[in-house]
């Protein structure tokens, strides 16, 4: 397995992030075997503990559906715990295929010395749009679990220790112990700290996947994205060819006229590399369909319940609490289906590129290969729901709608109960 220090510079930044989330969890990729007890002995209390916060959160929701606040609430914290477990179990049993994602794209990956000053800027255009990007999702998403989580600590110990009163110690989540754990300010810390610690690993999970799979998403797309401009570039009249080297995409300048054969080569080499990058689209699609229906069904629940929450909640500052967590969701699900939307904008934007090719300047197995190309680029590459509904910006407002017809149906039967 190739390592991630061998990775180009622009490539690792856009990584860095999700792959320092996803480690919190032990899940690790681009690095150098290792035995399979230093991979995998932190999973001994990862596991146990995850399961545990979410079935006791779980129970707590069963046991509290007449009360919508409290249900609606343990659930969506339910919800978000399942999801970390899922992602966790949807990268650690694909990690073969995610590490030859991984390194193909790294093969594929234009180096400036190969690129113009036009395409340099391109590129940088797509990465730091890319990165802003994922700053925001990370510090919105942790600011809020934070903010989240400490507030109760922070309220129960200023009152008991400044206001010197006798408030009810609470919990950042609803749970159901076996055990009473305000018995004694020890108990209390050590389950606090265990909610704060599981449910942080778990968010950690859920988000560094999302952004794992969405900076995958923009990186092909940017590849094919540069396959269009090499094709755009095979024009012999104007000097230009399709540089090879190194296996990049890219167009760089020659001397002298090109033979016919010279640019059947050239086309060739074209059609090979966008084969390859349909089939890592494949993969892709193969390794996160199923997490992508997970998504779908999480964001749509959780946005409906925190909806029904922030306009059910008497307080002023719980109606921020839960409406930052909606800016969060709705941020993510914006992020996701754009970069979904990419790729299959930059994939399908391959057939007009070759149409713009002069092709009609050469002999038949030259537009042979151009006639492949626009055909198969009728069918853009995506990543599905299920392997049936494409991830796009149509299934980002499909989210909202649904989730909004849900939570007016709830707070409608809210306020009729009340």
């Amino acid at each position: 397995m190739a390592s991630f220090s061998n990775f180009p510079e622009d490539l690792k930044a856009q990584l860095n992030l999700p792959f320092r989330m996803l480690k919190t969890g032990n899940l690790h990729f681009g690095e150098e075997p290792k035995s399979f007890a230093s991979k995998n002995w932190r999973f001994v209390y990862i596991l146990p503990s995850s399961v545990l916060l979410i079935t006791s959160t779980s129970y707590f929701a069963a046991t509290s559906i007449d009360d919508l606040n409290a249900f609606a609430f343990s659930v969506g914290c339910a919800t978000i715990g399942v999801m970390g477990l899922l992602s966790l179990m949807t990268l650690g049993n694909r990690k073969d295929d995610i590490n030859f994602i991984l390194q193909e794209i790294a093969f594929f990956w234009p180096k400036d010395e190969y690129l113009s000053q036009k395409q340099i800027l391109a590129k940088k255009k797509h990465c730091d749009r890319l990165n802003n990007c994922a700053k925001l999702l990370i510090v919105m998403a942790l600011v809020g679990m934070w903010n989240f989580m400490l507030q109760p600590l922070l309220v129960t110990a200023s009152r008991r220790l400044v206001l010197r009163q006798r408030p009810r110690l609470t919990f950042p989540f609803p749970c159901y112990f076996p055990f009473d754990p305000t018995a004694n300010w020890a108990l209390y810390l050590a389950t606090y700290f265990y909610q704060c610690y599981s449910m942080t690993i778990l968010i950690n999970l859920m988000i560094g996947t999302q952004l794992f799979m969405v900076t995958i998403l923009a990186q092909l797309s940017v590849l094919f994205t540069f396959l269009g401009d090499a094709l755009l570039g095979i024009r012999p009249t104007d000097n230009n060819i399709y540089n090879n080297n190194n296996n990049n995409i890219s167009v760089t300048e020659v001397t002298g006229d090109e033979n016919e054969e010279s640019m059947l080569r050239q086309i060739r080499d074209i059609v090979k590399i966008h084969q390859r990058l349909i089939l890592l689209s494949n993969i892709l699609d193969n390794v996160f369909n199923k997490l992508i229906c997970y998504i779908v069904i999480y964001a749509t629940a959780s946005i409906c319940f925190f909806g029904f929450l922030t306009r059910a909640a008497p307080e002023t500052k719980m109606k921020l609490f839960y409406g930052q967590a909606i800016s969060s969701l709705l941020l993510m699900v914006h992020f996701i289906c754009y970069y979904g939307q990419f790729l299959i904008d930059s994939s399908s934007n391959i057939a007009m590129a070759a149409y713009s090719n002069k092709w009609y300047k050469h002999g038949t197995h030259y537009q042979h290969n151009i006639r492949m190309i626009i055909l198969r680029s009728q069918k853009p590459s995506s990543v599905t729901s299920l392997k049936y509904a494409p991830l796009t910006l149509n299934m980002c407002s499909t989210i909202l709608s649904t989730s909004w017809s849900y939570c007016s149906l709830m707070y409608s039967f809210y306020y009729d109960k009340k």
